[in-house]
């Protein structure tokens, strides 16, 4: 069993259930940061919404901020969320 669930995540990346991720997230990271944090694992396009709707150095503060964290916003999240389509606006 063990290794077939590592064979799944080699495949499809890391599988984290969204509350015990939530509750890391508030503990580790500011909140304004936190919130865009959510929003990237869930698939959302923070890159996009940072450069048509705020300025330029607002996304590399964030940027800059949450890759203290090992987020990087510039790039699509890998992380699949299980039952994410119950909590998350972008969910596919």
């Amino acid at each position: 069993m063990l290794f077939e669930i590592e064979e799944i995540v080699d495949k499809v990346g890391p599988i984290t259930p969204f509350p015990d991720f939530i509750t890391d997230l508030l503990e580790h990271i500011p909140s304004p940061y936190s919130l865009v944090a959510m929003e990237w694992y869930c698939g959302g396009d923070v890159k996009n919404y940072f450069l048509s709707l705020r300025s330029k150095s607002s996304y590399y503060r964030y940027r800059s901020k949450l890759l203290e964290f090992g987020i990087d916003i510039s790039k699509k999240s890998d992380v699949i969320l299980l039952g994410q389509e119950n909590y998350c606006t972008y969910a596919q």
